[in-house]
């Protein structure tokens, strides 16, 4: 009998604590707007194009094809409404020339044996360059994943086809074209059941 009661006290305490966990919780998502953001390069529209015929080639019911392509330089995950001018802030003091990237060779993620994710590389070291300064002047907030400078095309789901396979070998080497970066902007993602919806927050020139 003192066992049972012991075993319905505890069960009666973690309950409690739970129920008021859950309940701050939503308290907390109810008064504070969170944004999902994070700082990009968008691609111009004639590369764009381009990609878009590449991806016809892998249209499939398992197979989700990215749009609003762009280059990922950090990502914030959920952020607080109320930092979003202190990251604005911080991203101004960001100097740096105008500089050209090239969008060439198709790639896989995790690997070629495992692909979850296709994608186009992006060749630049200024590129690179403008990473490492959003990453260290962004060092609070967001992930601390490794740079890849990459354009998702695509998302797998379930099983892999051969046609995936005869597409990574046919485009490995593809050159898409060269574009100049003239800007880098702050976004916010918006999930949804037909995928992100992306908008752009703030707009930082490139001189």
């Amino acid at each position: 009998m003192k066992i049972l009661l012991i075993a319905f006290l505890i069960i009666f305490y973690v309950l409690e604590y739970f129920s008021k966990n859950i309940f701050l919780l939503k308290y907390v998502r109810r008064n504070i707007n969170f944004m999902r953001c994070f700082v990009a390069i968008d691609i111009p529209n004639e590369l764009v194009e381009k990609i878009e015929k590449i991806q016809k080639e892998i249209e499939s019911n398992n197979i989700k094809l990215a749009k609003d392509f762009h280059i990922t330089l950090k990502f914030l995950g959920e952020l607080e409404e109320n930092k979003i001018n202190e990251i604005v802030s911080d991203l101004e003091k960001i100097k740096e020339n105008r500089f050209e990237i090239e969008i060439k060779n198709l790639g896989a993620f995790p690997n070629e044996k495992y692909i979850r994710v296709l994608w186009l590389g992006c060749n630049s070291s200024k590129l690179i360059e403008l990473a490492r300064k959003v990453r260290n002047c962004l060092k609070d907030f967001g992930n601390k994943e490794k740079f890849t400078p990459h354009i998702t095309i695509a998302r797998i789901k379930g099983k892999l086809q051969n046609n995936i396979y005869n597409f990574i070998s046919k485009y490995k080497n593809v050159e898409v074209g060269k574009f100049e970066v003239r800007e880098f902007k702050l976004k916010r993602s918006t999930l949804t059941p037909a995928g992100a919806i992306y908008n752009d927050l703030h707009i930082f020139r490139v001189d």
